[in-house]
């Protein structure tokens, strides 16, 4: 620690290590706090003892005294050892943190080469060219194989059938959805947001398990080579960042505008839905080139020039989606609660779209990457509180039957549980670590001393419920 030349790796393994034996100090310095208060009052029970000049106590009281201080002491020193080693651990976590912070922050406003460089940009398409040729020749190698070719006729039946199951489930399962859909409705007289939801949630759920079984198939054949199987590993997740963002632009800006949770008119609604799309694309190709930058060891000069028409083409986006949601407020609806989060949006999403390219473009690489695609990350579980808020005042509605129920206390509330519950996930997006967020669960647990009394919130929590 106190050269800081161990990776951020090795610090985060041995912060891990330190906490856990923090815990066991805190632990150990409750462990005798029961016992120690009933000697305590076992000796404040005895009363003062004499002052000098006074009368000597019994020889029977005086014994007892001092058998409980003795008790007292040897009870003591154990929880003394462990309040000094917790502090001790403490502040050992506390320079683990800031030197991976110091890190961090060096690292985010690091002057890198700058994309606009000519010289640069043959370096970059080398590069892609490299790997997409090593991508194929891999695959090639897969199919002249000869022991390859008899793993793949051995598994060759599994291998079909999860390629069949994937491509139905791509190909139908959107529609079979709709059409279960149109059926319940047509016979059950079934209406709302909470029933498409649901049938929306179906339309979501069906695609990603095909996803999934191809992704499984391609895997199963063992053909590609290695690059093959890194991109096969995240395939389900790309593929469910796309799916996720159709569906969340689907509820939230629906093409029927009575369905639609923010209802800015079909054009502008329309709009906002091929922005996302395209925002969660820049998304998948940003992570696609990642994983084969750090797959085959790109250079600095070669991930700049790759990097920077994706950082331009998702600030297009989000600039334009920004104005579209801004554009939307100084319209009409301003008087819609739900729709007042929208200038605000807009405006942060403009101007971080202003400052991005400027940035990749100069050679911040990582300042601009630390902009862009955790704004575009953000939308998700800021679009998913939108979502989960409106399916619950709408269930709520629907339980109470009262239009009125729209702007009770309860769903107030649980709007503001949704937001809280999703602070930490965007803490993490805009590049919290783990650690960060599971200190302040300590602390939080840790609760405060009163005298020689721990309160936790588990205390504060029985006292509420009983009050």
């Amino acid at each position: 620690i106190e050269s800081a030349r161990a990776s951020n790796e090795a610090l985060e393994d041995l912060r891990k290590q330190i906490a856990t034996w923090r815990q066991t100090f805190l632990t150990a310095q409750e462990a005798g706090a029961e016992r120690l208060a009933t000697l305590r009052s076992q000796l404040k029970a005895l009363g003062p003892a004499p002052a000098e000049g006074e009368p000597a106590e019994s020889e029977e009281i005086a014994a007892r005294r001092a058998e409980l201080t003795n008790q007292i002491a040897r009870l003591q020193d154990p929880i003394v050892k462990a309040e000094e080693a917790y502090s001790r651990a403490n502040g050992v976590i506390g320079e683990i943190d800031r030197i991976i912070r110091e890190r961090q922050t060096s690292k985010l406003f690091e002057l890198g080469p700058t994309p606009l460089n000519p010289l640069f940009w043959p370096r970059g398409l080398e590069e892609l060219a490299t790997s997409f040729n090593g991508l194929m020749a891999g695959i090639r190698e897969g199919w002249t194989n000869p022991t390859q070719q008899a793993t793949l006729r051995d598994r060759l039946p599994a291998i079909l059938g999860l390629l069949i199951v994937g491509l139905i489930l791509i190909v139908r399962g959107k529609t079979w959805m709709k059409r279960l859909g149109h059926e319940l409705r047509r016979r059950y007289k079934i209406e709302g947001f909470l029933w498409q939801f649901l049938i929306s949630t179906g339309q979501v759920v069906l695609p990603m398990i095909g996803i999934y079984a191809l992704a499984e198939a391609a895997v199963f054949s063992n053909i590609g080579g290695p690059r093959a199987a890194v991109l096969l590993d995240n395939l389900p997740l790309w593929a469910g960042v796309i799916i996720i963002g159709q569906w969340l632009a689907g509820r939230i800006f629906n093409e029927d505008e009575n369905d639609a949770i923010y209802q800015m008119g079909a054009e502008a609604n329309r709009r906002a839905r091929l922005l996302i799309v395209g925002l969660t694309t820049v998304l998948v190709a940003r992570g696609v080139t990642s994983v084969v930058a750090a797959r085959d060891f790109y250079p600095a000069e070669a991930r700049v020039v790759i990097g920077l028409p994706l950082v331009i083409l998702g600030s297009l986006f989000l600039f334009r989606l920004g104005q579209t949601l801004t554009a939307h407020w100084s319209a009409k609806d301003q008087e819609l609660t739900s729709n007042r989060l929208l200038p605000f949006v807009g405006r942060a999403l403009m101007l971080i779209a202003l400052l991005a390219p400027v940035l990749a473009a100069v050679g911040y690489e990582s300042a601009a990457n630390a902009l862009i695609y955790p704004a575009i990350r953000s939308l998700g579980p800021i679009g998913l509180v939108i979502v989960l808020q409106h399916l619950f005042t709408e269930t709520f509605v629907l339980v109470t039957r009262e239009e009125t129920s729209r702007d009770s206390l309860g769903t107030v509330l649980f709007g503001y549980l949704l937001f809280i519950g999703a602070l930490p996930l965007l803490a993490l997006i805009w590049g919290a670590r783990l650690a960060d967020l599971s200190e302040i669960w300590t602390r939080f647990q840790e609760g405060f001393t009163l005298g020689d009394a721990r309160i936790s919130p588990t205390d504060f929590l029985s006292f509420v419920l009983v009050f």
